[in-house]
């Protein structure tokens, strides 16, 4: 919540993050769209966070959003079920990897317990029931 007051009006403007729950009832032709989205993303992710993985324990090397952005663009190329799906959906997925990443990298620095990005399974989907 952010409170702002101005002196000038005397008027206090409160912003409200306001979260809303919706219901979709989609047709079938969309349900199966969707699951498809949702598959290819849950996919992405788990990719992603594997060559990160994957990078650092056999190279000690540090895999960035910039590299797996340039490796997304040449995936859609070759990928059918990738091309599908909304390039700013694969980017959001990417932007959400690299804020757990960074989340990791700021717990260890504090000496904290590190928390490393779990990988997702469709069992575990937040869409799955």
């Amino acid at each position: 919540m952010t409170i702002t007051a101005c002196a000038k009006s005397r008027v206090m403007l409160v912003y409200v993050k306001r979260i809303e729950c919706i219901r979709l009832y989609p047709t079938t032709r969309q349900a199966a769209a969707l699951t498809v989205t949702l598959d290819v993303t849950r996919e992405l992710y788990n990719a992603l966070l594997q060559q990160r993985r994957d990078a650092y324990r056999l190279h000690k090397a540090r895999v960035t959003a910039k590299m797996q952005y340039a490796e997304i663009t040449a995936l859609r190329a070759e990928d059918e079920r990738l091309r599908a799906v909304y390039r700013e959906t694969e980017d959001a997925v990417l932007h959400r990897l690299d804020l757990a990443m960074a989340a990791v990298s700021r717990r260890c620095k504090r000496g904290e317990k590190a928390g490393y990005p779990r990988f997702k399974s469709r069992r575990r989907s937040p869409m799955a029931g």
